[in-house]
């Protein structure tokens, strides 16, 4: 793990995989990791590891999370421009 970056790689199945921490994680091992799969967004406990389990939720389903949090829902209108690795 690149602690100024949060950026972690790991290889997974057909190819690299690039975990992105939080700006606002500590660096205690308590976080959350966030991973762009092309087609999907995977999220993971950080002190699982690279083996623990992953959730995984399609593009569209992230960007409504994400406007939710964010609290930028208008009319079911959602911008993935904040998808990892964008």
């Amino acid at each position: 793990m690149d602690q100024l970056s949060g950026r972690e790689t790991t290889t997974a199945g057909s190819g690299e995989v690039a975990w992105r921490r939080s700006s606002h994680s500590n660096y205690t091992g308590s976080c959350v990791e966030v991973a762009d799969l092309g087609g999907s967004i995977a999220v993971r406990d950080s002190k699982a590891g690279p083996s623990g389990a992953t959730l995984r939720f399609g593009r569209e389903v992230w960007a409504v999370f994400l406007a939710g949090v964010k609290g930028d829902i208008r009319n079911g209108a959602t911008d993935d421009t904040d998808s990892p690795g964008r």
